[in-house]
């Protein structure tokens, strides 16, 4: 069988560019060696629709002159070896530049998932200084873990702007109440937050509530509420209708009202709803203030067993089945009538473990036990604990969230009535004091 006449069939999977050629034929040509030879073989490509990998048949084999040793000598030759090198390291840049433009994408989502792992479980973002976590977290995750800069810089940007999408999203075409409250942080800085929910029947929609706000205040008036009030909504977008305001919620602190009145001049549509549970704490702040010795008894017996094991000890050792004292806070809404409760329930238990304290040793043992002599404390928190004693638990009831409406409305009610039983002259300061509280929300017809 002669050269020319030779033709041979091979079944291969290649990758192959077509080469149209100008009579129609798509085709590629390909060179073999066989027996010190040179083979130029004519491809043509059986399958048009899908040319790119595929079983091709070989055709048309026709031998050339080059001998192999030639083709040995040009691969060894300097200028092949240099543009072979040169196409494989272009090769190698646009494989590397594949897998890190890739790794780069997978670094940026895995910092906002840490970011947002870390805020979402109230890890401060200054733990990522701890070395040793932030080597943990390289070993079992193969990332590389940002800086707290990096993700400060970039990564809480991203999830507050999600967050803040999330909750316009969430509150788009329904009414809304929003309530401000002010607090001071440990450097005694005034920090206000602003929090939206959902007016609705539905029990989902009604339990949702997002903070929208939180800012540092250079002063707390009326002033600056109402500024904040009014920049909270427009974080909500231009787009946002304020008309679907309803509600506004806040303390009946003065200042609070009258930022309230301003608010409603530009969003007339408002009504203002002092929080009840807080105007109950301002009618126990008021028994406070009447009771002079009973809080001085208090504040004294706290002092006493505050960081002082050893008398800590005396206590569990006369009383073993009775609790400490309770350590009332003021700014705890109800705090101070669970310790009036106390001293009333376990006022003979007290008198005993104070006789077994040496007068000598602190000056709080001193004045404790001289109030425990007064004839009238006994009295005043045996009246006190019958009459307004129920006062922390109605606190805390109205303090529970997603509760109905109808079981708030019993609970003020209640409240209303036993403190108008109560006769006396204290007990009709009390009585003012709370009409005062409830005449607060005093409703505008629109």
């Amino acid at each position: 069988m002669t050269l020319t006449s030779l033709e041979v069939k091979v079944n291969v999977k290649v990758n192959v560019k077509v080469n149209r050629k100008p009579f129609g034929t798509d085709c590629v040509k390909i060179r073999v060696a066989h027996n010190n030879k040179i083979y130029e073989m004519a491809l043509d490509i059986l399958d048009k629709d899908n040319a790119k990998s595929k079983d091709i048949n070989f055709k048309q084999v026709v031998a050339i002159s080059e001998k192999i040793f030639s083709v040995k000598q040009h691969l060894a030759s300097r200028k092949h070896i240099e543009l072979a090198n040169k196409n494989e390291a272009t090769k190698s840049t646009q494989r590397l530049f594949g897998e890190s433009s890739t790794s780069k994408t997978n670094d940026t989502q895995f910092a906002k998932d840490l970011c947002s792992a870390l805020i979402s479980a109230d890890i401060p973002l200054y733990k990522m200084r701890n070395q040793n976590f932030v080597s943990f977290l390289e070993k079992y995750t193969q990332h590389k873990v940002p800086s707290e800069t990096t993700l400060r810089t970039n990564s809480v940007k991203d999830l507050y702007k999600a967050t803040i999408d999330n909750i316009k999203n969430s509150v788009k075409n329904h009414f809304l109440w929003i309530s401000i409250d002010e607090t001071t942080d440990a450097t005694g800085r005034y920090v206000a937050n602003v929090i939206i929910g959902i007016l609705d029947s539905e029990e989902l929609n009604a339990k949702r509530k997002y903070l929208l706000n939180t800012a540092v205040l250079h002063k707390a008036n009326h002033s600056t509420i109402a500024r904040l009030f009014d920049n909270s909504i427009k974080i909500l977008g231009e787009s946002f209708d304020k008309d679907l305001i309803l509600l506004f919620i806040s303390d009946a602190a003065p200042y609070m009202v009258k930022a309230a009145q301003a608010i409603q001049t530009f969003y007339p549509k408002i009504t203002h709803l002092t929080c009840v549970a807080h105007g109950l704490h301002r009618v126990c702040e008021q028994i406070r203030g009447l009771y002079t010795n009973v809080d001085r008894l208090i504040s004294n017996v706290k002092k006493v067993f505050l960081k002082a094991p050893l008398r800590v000890g005396i206590f569990k050792d006369l009383e073993p089945d009775l609790a400490l004292p309770p350590q009332p806070i003021i700014t705890r809404w109800g705090t101070w009538l669970n310790a009036v409760n106390y001293y009333a329930t376990n006022f003979e238990k007290i008198v005993r473990i104070f006789d077994a304290l040496d007068d000598e040793e602190a000056a709080s043992i001193k004045i404790s036990k001289s109030l425990l002599r007064d004839n009238t404390i006994k009295s005043d928190l045996i009246f006190i604990a019958s009459n307004y004693g129920f006062l922390e638990a109605s606190i805390k009831k109205l303090e529970t969230s997603g509760l109905p409406l109808t079981v708030q409305i019993e609970v003020v009610t209640h409240v209303i009535e036993a403190i108008n039983d109560v006769n006396g002259e204290t007990a009709n300061i009390i009585k003012t004091k709370i009409a005062n509280v409830i005449a607060k929300n005093t409703f505008k017809k629109h």
